[in-house]
């Protein structure tokens, strides 16, 4: 698979152990550090890259520049291994940093093998458990000690899907097949995505490695925990940032208009008001029951913006809420990244515009609870700097 994708043509006679690959800016537009391990049925590639591809607020899909960490100097380097020395590789490569499972769709027994063997030794180097102190009443299961968010994401890859359809599976051997993959998904959290290819005739090898590279590229953690299943405290105060710098006329709600400009801003694509009611009515209709309301006054809640924001997530759009993200200065562990620009000599030459002030008495006015002309230390802790 690595043969074809790096030379676009498939060959009957490849080496048994591929050399370290450097690909070139053509075949990716991210940058990308990638190895792999295989053997009796799984070959694993680590690698990084970026889609050229967005996905708007309203769901369509347009070019996109992109912004942010790991859109310069694309470089992606894939390591092919055999399954004698898999383990050890892994020990030694410290940035690993996206898996690619190769199984034979010919073979049963090796996806089996993916279930039995392979994921569980990436669970092992990833995410070993700790060290436990048992008592005759403890008891424990493997979801307790599996931090999903350690091991690195993976993308199985079912191979010779050409001789698959030469001869069409039974319906019930589909359907057979489906509830594998599911229960595999359902079990092996950090796997990203489970596609079938075929490297002798190029279908979906390109899938393959992009969907690894945008595994990279726009990482789960640490917007989304998989152990816990739910936005991250980080994620969320992030977003409750820029919710807050698109609420114009400080009411605590984003209108049609706000997230019109919100859209525009990010991804350079109108939203139709037919989706923005679209938006209302999902997220009125996914709204568990005990919980703030997502729409008030028809006009979207703090809450309700993070819900439309983990509904990409779990879509599996990652790209949206990175990009804008990235577009505030975040960085891969949601750090703020203080431009060097921004310095005590630069700092002593600002002088606040009349825009500047009208924003700055917005702000003040909106968090005067009392409305007295000063701000409290409830106003300036609980209210004004207060992210939940």
């Amino acid at each position: 698979m690595i043969s074809t994708y790096v030379s676009r043509h498939f060959s009957e006679r490849v080496p048994g152990l591929m050399t370290r690959v450097r690909l070139p800016m053509s075949f990716n537009s991210g940058r990308s550090k990638a190895g792999s391990g295989g053997g009796g049925g799984g070959d694993a590639v680590v690698s990084k890259g970026k889609s050229n591809e967005q996905v708007n607020m309203d769901g369509n899909v347009s070019g996109g520049s992109g912004s942010g960490n790991g859109t310069s100097n694309p470089i992606i380097t894939i390591i092919d291994t055999q399954s004698s020395n898999v383990e050890s590789l892994l020990a030694a490569e410290e940035n690993v940093e996206a898996v690619v499972l190769v199984y034979d769709l010919d073979r049963p027994s090796t996806f089996q093998r993916l279930e039995g063997y392979w994921l569980p030794l990436l669970e092992r180097c990833f995410s070993p458990p700790p060290a436990v102190t048992e008592t005759p009443n403890s008891i424990s299961g493997p979801d307790d000690v599996i931090d999903y968010n350690q091991i690195p994401p993976v993308v199985i890859a079912g191979n010779k899907l050409d001789l698959a359809l030469a001869a069409p599976p039974t319906q019930e051997d589909a359907r057979v097949d489906r509830q594998q993959i599911v229960a595999l998904l359902q079990r092996f959290k950090f796997v990203r995505h489970c596609i079938k290819t075929s490297a002798k005739t190029l279908l979906n090898v390109n899938d393959i490695f992009v969907k690894t590279q945008e595994a990279v590229l726009f990482p789960i953690w640490p917007l989304y925990d998989l152990t816990d299943g739910a936005i991250t405290n980080i994620c969320k105060k992030a977003f409750i940032r820029v919710f807050r710098m698109f609420d114009s006329d400080k009411d605590g709600l984003l209108s049609d208009l706000e997230l019109c400009n919100f859209q525009a801003r990010f991804f350079k694509h109108p939203i139709l008001d037919k989706h923005i009611q679209g938006w209302k009515k999902v997220l009125m209709k996914n709204k568990p029951a005990h919980s703030a309301d997502y729409i008030r006054e028809d006009k979207f809640t703090v809450d309700g913006f993070l819900a439309m924001i983990e509904m990409f997530m779990l879509k599996d759009f990652w790209e949206v809420p990175w990009t804008i993200l990235r577009h505030f200065g975040y960085d891969d562990n949601l750090v703020l990244e203080i431009p060097q620009w921004i310095n005590d000599e630069y700092l002593a030459q600002c002088k606040l515009s009349a825009e500047d002030e009208e924003f700055l008495v917005s702000l003040f006015t909106q968090f005067d609870s009392n409305n007295d002309g000063e701000l409290s230390e409830k106003d300036i802790q609980v209210r004004l700097f207060h992210l939940r």
